[in-house]
């Protein structure tokens, strides 16, 4: 069983959140949107159902769309994926890496049982929002 955060997809040009150079420390609100109080709120589901917007101009504005190559870590997941060491992969990344290095992966389907789970937990408002 594998954790995965941000870190695995780094290096493939997609940005961490909450490292001294992450967003949440360098995103300039004012640039993106008025409305914008705070970084983190850009990710917050809530601001993105009521203005999706400041999302996509954010995503633009840094490339998200853009086509990543996985890492040399995506790929070792795979390697350990068809060795049949590898019982399942729990992220909360949704770049889709781990797919994309050739593994047919869970990742998806554990962060959807994380989700449902997490769900009916009263304390678990924020764990995806």
């Amino acid at each position: 069983m594998v954790l995965v955060g941000a870190g695995i997809s780094v290096s493939c040009g997609i940005p961490d959140f909450r490292s001294s150079q992450g967003l949440y420390n360098t995103l300039r609100c004012e640039e993106i949107d008025k409305d914008l109080a705070a970084a983190e709120d850009l990710f917050h589901l809530d601001f993105f159902e009521e203005n999706p917007a400041p999302f996509y101009k954010f995503a633009v504005l840094n490339n998200l769309f853009a086509p990543r190559k996985p890492s040399t870590s995506h790929f070792f997941l795979k390697l350990l994926e068809e060795q049949s060491k590898l019982l399942r992969v729990y992220t909360q990344n949704i770049d889709g890496l781990e797919e994309f290095a050739g593994g047919e992966l869970q990742s998806k389907e554990s962060m959807r049982r994380l989700e449902t789970s997490n769900r009916s937990s009263p304390n678990s408002s924020h764990v995806f929002s």
